[in-house]
């Protein structure tokens, strides 16, 4: 039913792996696998206050949801666990956004 082993198209650098997942779950077959990289290049960057300015409870939760969590939560994720409409997260990081144009976050990521 499955495909013999040599037929299958998996890379020699993760046939170990393989091996393992197939004696773990001998009702599994690994009919393929392949590896896949790409660069990630990390750069920090240094922010400057030009304004100091007090946020507001929502303000400081959605910035300390971003930073805590990984990943992230969405707009809409946030609007569910706090029980508020989306509009008000939506509207709230669209002011933050304003604020903060030259900060997306304190580091930045390029997948080059």
């Amino acid at each position: 039913m499955f495909l013999a082993s040599s037929a299958k198209p998996i890379d020699e650098n993760i046939k170990k792996l393989v091996d393992e997942i197939e004696v773990q779950s001998p009702s599994l077959s690994v009919l393929a696998a392949r590896e896949f990289r790409y660069s990630l290049r990390q750069t920090q960057v240094e922010v400057n206050i030009k304004e100091p300015r007090q946020f507001n409870v929502l303000e400081e939760f959605i910035i300390r949801a971003a930073i805590e969590f990984q990943p992230p939560p969405t707009e809409d994720e946030l609007a569910s666990v706090l029980g508020l409409d989306s509009v008000f997260i939506k509207t709230t990081t669209t002011t933050l956004r304003s604020l903060t144009n030259s900060i997306t976050n304190i580091t930045t990521y390029c997948y080059c």
